[in-house]
């Protein structure tokens, strides 16, 4: 039994560890399947004999010298084609779960996946939902509340101007918060509300007094704009509003170049002082000093090139006053020189325009010359002088001086229109009504016509409606007609 029991680990150690070498390499459990292929007739032999001897199988061997020449196996012991068929289910069941465990874990991503994409979704709709909350009528109001409160005045601003042209469409309101904001300290706030007080607009009626107190704040801080409303509201007081106007002017730049604009116009009216001409004259003559000593503008800084065109607006209209002596000594050589000096290195449309005149027309010093007044009246067309361009299609139209094109100057006067010549508004007027330089259009003309006299008031215009009978059905047609005041030619 002891011989029995040696022989029987013999033979079933190596089994055993090669049973467990089949679970850590695949390769060797092959090697032994395929060996026990090739001794597959032995096996079945070796069956038999256990069937006929396996009581005393173990004591005939070890009696006959091991005889028989074969090695029989203890009953209780698994053959190596029970342990490989064991091993192999292993594997498969190892396999089994390998599968298994990646198919949850494949679930598990795809939950997880969606969960997330679920996640998303609630926040991004929530997050909808609470930027509607806040562009909502309510949701604004509550926000501009805590905006005050917080001291954040340039969003209280964005609120009035949400109420003024947004969709709140409510400029009562929008005037209130902007006292709000003005009362804070805003000066965007504060010439907002004294700009409204002093030109009225929509259901805010204008009220002098009520833009004061805002508009001396606003002009305090330096703004152009409040500055230039201050000299009109001291019309009474000659030395204030000549003081409001001069620092207008030295504070105003191309960006808001309302307050030179509104000074030189004033200065074509009899009210303005030798006084406040000369303080035209010192400013734009400033300017045009300045041009002397800055370098020119980089091709790519668009806001050096405006406060350049600026200052050569400026110092073609202080040459002008030279030329004219208003604010100034007269000197037309210097003028002259001065205007030719701008058309030339400065392209400035002004310059050119004024030269085109005196070329026309001849000056001290200056003899007639029409090809250089051509030269300039082009010039100064080009780049967008109303005048200039109103003269130009005039010229066009007769023949005068230039080639007889009648096509062409018909949208020269529109141009000009567009550009803010008002007597071109009739001239225009005229060209579409009797049908020069393209076919005639009398309901455009009249609107033309009621444009010039209504609101520019044309007394040309308001004759020539009566002359041609123009009824008051066709006036109120002409009041709803839009007017094309494009600034792109259509040639």
């Amino acid at each position: 039994m002891r011989r029995q029991g040696l022989l029987a680990l013999t033979l079933c150690v190596p089994v055993a560890l090669g049973a467990q070498s089949i679970t850590q390499d695949y390769n060797r459990y092959s090697n032994m399947l395929n060996q026990e292929r090739a001794d597959q007739q032995r096996r079945e032999q070796q069956a038999q004999y256990d069937k006929s001897a396996k009581d005393n199988h173990f004591n005939g061997a070890s009696n006959s010298g091991g005889g028989g020449g074969s090695v029989p196996v203890s009953s209780g012991s698994s053959t190596a084609a029970d342990l490989a068929g064991a091993g192999l289910n292993t594997l498969n069941n190892m396999n089994d779960r390998m599968k298994a465990h990646a198919a949850e874990r494949q679930k598990q991503k795809q939950e997880a996946e969606a969960a997330r994409a679920k996640r998303e979704a609630e926040n991004k709709r929530d997050s909808e939902a609470f930027i509607a909350s806040l562009n909502s009528p309510a949701g604004r109001l509550e926000q501009a509340k805590r905006d005050l409160d917080h001291g954040n005045l340039d969003k209280v601003m964005d609120y009035v101007d949400y109420l003024m042209f947004g969709e709140g469409r409510n400029t009562a309101q929008g005037l209130e918060w902007a006292k709000k904001a003005a009362d804070r300290g805003s000066v965007d706030a504060q010439e907002r509300v004294g700009s409204l007080y002093m030109v009225g607009w929509k259901e805010v009626p204008a009220d002098t007094e009520k833009a004061r107190p805002y508009l001396t704040k606003c002009a305090s801080a330096g703004r152009p704009k409040c500055l230039t409303l201050m000299a009109q509201l001291n019309e009474a007081n000659p030395e204030a509003a000549r003081a409001y106007a001069r620092d207008a002017y030295m504070r105003g730049g191309p960006s808001d170049s309302m307050a030179a604009r509104t000074y030189f116009q004033s200065l074509r009216t009899d009210m303005v002082t030798d006084d406040l001409r000369k303080t035209a004259y010192e400013v734009a003559h400033q300017q045009a000093e300045m041009l002397k000593t800055l370098p020119a503008p980089a091709a790519n800084d668009p806001v050096a090139k405006s406060y350049q065109r600026h200052r050569v607006y400026l110092a073609s209209r202080a040459a002008v006053m030279e030329y004219l002596g208003r604010g100034t000594q007269q000197n037309q050589p210097a003028a002259i020189a001065k205007l030719q000096d701008l058309a030339d290195h400065y392209d400035s449309p002004d310059a050119a325009n004024e030269l085109a005149s005196l070329y026309r027309d001849g000056a001290e010093g200056l003899p007639k010359d029409d090809a250089k007044s051509v030269k300039y009246l082009r010039q100064a067309a080009v780049g967008g002088n109303a005048h200039a361009l109103r003269v130009m299609a005039i010229r066009e139209i007769k023949g005068d001086g230039l080639p007889k094109n009648e096509k062409e100057g018909r949208e020269l006067l529109r141009l000009a229109a567009a550009n803010g010549d008002a007597d071109a508004y009739y001239t225009y007027g005229q060209t579409l009504l009797y049908g020069m330089g393209g076919p005639a259009d009398r309901a455009t003309a009249i609107a033309w016509f009621v444009e010039s006299a209504e609101k520019l008031h044309d007394q040309d215009s308001a004759e020539l409606l009566k002359k041609e009978n123009v009824t008051q059905a066709e006036i109120q047609q002409g009041r709803s007609v839009k007017l094309d005041l494009s600034t792109e030619a259509h040639l």
